[in-house]
């Protein structure tokens, strides 16, 4: 396999975990544990420090700001109707301007966009990494860095998502490390002496509770211990794939639609089953069907 066919069937793995996450089922715990700290882990694979910082910057914007706006003016429109037909309180004007300032998840949770702070989190933990990678050249230096960063946003709270982002960057940063070693992290060897330790410290300690939107950790160390072991553990199970999986695959390249779709679809498959695996099935079914027509649709226009 390539190194996009595993990555891309890691990031389907992933954002299967995201829509069960956001269905109320007996593994949502477990899942929030690690599940958006192994996308911020996936998002650092391919961070580039040689290329032209102005570029980079932004084909990022372009990518994760685009898609915010919007998601955000759909979200409040959505919400709006609904709350409209329920015969509900309607949001106020000043939810839509904290949104808009803030992109945070406290400013989005009572909207059908409330998944949208992960967007400019990632910009901004990326946009540091990758400024900490290109201006320095000992390690030591950007650990203390992205602790500084990390330490900062987990006390303080920004506009603009800034606060997430600093805390997205130990994350990307571990991503970002992960993948420039893999030939050695995946190595049976080094993969037994790495992993065992980081899982024996996390199960012994049990399943720590984990929300990064809130800034919610049980215990900060614990948490990184417990997202890097069972990231790591992916990492390794999926590099060594020996056949594609076509199914995750599709996921994983659609992986950011799924992301900003699946609250929509999610809230359907709630009011059509009430067994949890059940809703999974509809929501990811609803949005297969929802990607497939979105990609021909654009694929439709761009040969016109």
């Amino acid at each position: 396999m390539t190194k996009v066919n595993w990555v891309d069937s890691l990031k389907g793995f992933a954002i299967i975990l995201v829509v069960l996450g956001h269905i109320s089922s007996p593994l949502s715990s477990f899942i929030y544990s690690f599940h958006m700290p192994l996308f911020f882990i996936v998002s650092g694979f391919f961070l580039n420090p040689t290329n032209e910082l102005k570029r980079e910057i932004i084909r990022s914007f372009k990518r994760l700001f685009k898609p915010f706006f919007i998601y955000l003016t759909l979200g409040f429109i959505i919400e709006f109707l609904k709350r409209f037909y329920l015969d509900r309180e309607q949001l106020k004007f000043d939810d839509l301007i904290g949104a808009l300032i803030y992109m945070d998840y406290d400013r989005l949770i009572e909207t059908y966009a409330f998944v949208l702070w992960f967007l400019p989190a990632l910009f901004i933990g990326k946009a540091l990494v990758y400024l900490i990678l290109k201006h320095s050249r000992f390690l030591i230096l950007e650990i203390s860095l992205i602790a500084i960063a990390f330490l900062i946003g987990y006390n303080f709270n920004f506009p603009f998502a800034i606060d997430d982002g600093l805390l997205s960057a130990p994350y990307i940063f571990i991503g970002y490390y992960f993948y420039k070693n893999k030939d050695v992290l995946t190595n049976k060897t080094t993969a037994v002496v790495l992993l065992i330790p980081l899982l024996l410290i996390s199960l012994d300690y049990g399943v720590p509770e984990l929300n990064i939107s809130t800034k919610y950790f049980e215990s900060i160390l614990i948490n990184l211990l417990w997202t890097c072991a069972l990231s790591f553990l992916l990492f390794i199970i999926f590099s060594n794939l020996k056949s594609n999986l076509k199914a995750l695959e599709y996921l994983g390249i659609n992986s950011l639609l799924i992301f900003l779709i699946h609250p929509y679809t999610n809230n359907i498959a709630y009011y059509a089953a009430s067994n949890y695996l059940l809703q999974l099935f509809i929501s990811l079914s609803m949005l297969v069907l929802i990607t497939y027509f979105l990609n021909n649709f654009k694929k439709y226009f761009k040969n016109e």
